[in-house]
Order: C-alpha cells, then structure tokens, then sequence
C-alpha cells in the first residue's frame, strides 16, 4: 500500500506510526504469500460474441481483466477474522447463539457453533475493510455503512481517522458495533 509523502505528511502522527507498521507487516506477508503460492500469469479471457447475458465467459469487453504476472500477493489477501479481532471490545456483553434466519452461516455436523460475544454471522476483517477504505474514500472524506452490522467498516474508519456515517435495524448487532466502535476509539485515544 503506497501514499504520497503529502497525505503521509498530513496524517495525525498516531496514524503515522500504524501506517508504517501494517505497511511492514503486509510487505513481509506478500514475501512470504509468494513463496507459497509460486509465480502465475493472468491472461485476458475470450472476447464475448454477444452484450447480452452469458453469452460468454470473457470479460475483455469491459476492459476489466489483466495480463499481469507475479505471487499472489499482487491480490489483496485477507485472512478470516480471528475470535480476538471478532469479539474486541465486547467483553462486557454476554454471549448470545448465532441466528440463522436468513443468515449465510454453514451448518456444522461435526461441531456446534459455541455461543459469543459477537454472533454476527458475517463479520469482516478491519484490515480488508481499511484496505476498502484508503481505495476508494479520498482524504476528509466520509465513509457510509448503510448496513453496519458487528461495526467492522466503522472500527476501520475509526483507526484510520475518517468520520463515517452507519445503519443497522438489528438492536444485537448494533449494540456489538457499538461495543466494538468504543473499543477501537479507546485504543486510538490510548496511543496518543
């Protein structure tokens, strides 16, 4: 992940010090991301015949393919959450089961889910989630959750010193972002 010296410049120097460290943390994780992985080569696909739908599996139309080459590291890699990350700052709530109305959450023959702090079925790792947020959220900017869920983009946000802006009907999962918002604020406010 590069910035320009400006923006570097610019940011509070608590941001400063984490941006050097996650930027020495993801260079050491892409070295070894490509030892692992080995070398590969990305090709353009077939042009399709057609505009209309599956009416082919080439993507050259859309000028959004590559024909780049490198370790898997030229991908952006995120591993699944860790309980750690997933429940900081909930310490104080108690553990709940996992809803799986309507929730994408595999059902499990060998092991029930265990009940936790923070059930939300679905959340992101806050370091995918600053990734996301550096992309597309240009300096002073505001970022928008308009599904907010356990608070993943709004923690990013937080740690990156954006304000953001976010929504959630459900009361459990509000409360859980809220939680878990607080704590990274705390952290912030703790590194000053």
């Amino acid at each position: 992940m590069k910035i320009d010296e400006g923006t570097f410049d610019k940011m509070p120097v608590n941001l400063q010090k984490m941006f050097c460290k996650v930027q020495k943390d993801y260079e050491e994780a892409g070295r070894v991301l490509d030892e692992q992985s080995g070398w590969s080569r990305s090709t353009k696909g077939k042009p399709r015949k057609s505009t209309s739908s599956g009416a082919g599996w080439g993507m050259t139309a859309t000028g959004a393919e590559y024909e780049d080459a490198g370790g898997a590291s030229r991908f952006f890699y995120c591993p699944k959450v860790s309980s750690k990350e997933r429940n900081a700052g909930c310490e104080t709530l108690e553990d709940k089961d996992w809803k799986m109305d309507g929730a994408a959450v595999p059902q499990r023959a060998d092991r029930p889910f265990n009940p936790s702090k923070n059930n939300h079925p679905t959340v992101k790792p806050i370091a995918l989630m600053e990734y996301l947020i550096r992309l597309v959220t240009p300096p002073g900017g505001v970022v928008l959750d308009p599904f907010l869920g356990s608070g993943s983009t709004a923690v990013a946000a937080t740690r990156l010193g954006f304000r953001w802006v976010g929504c959630e009907k459900e009361a459990d999962y509000a409360e859980i972002a809220r939680a878990r918002i607080t704590s990274a604020e705390d952290e912030l406010l703790e590194d000053l």
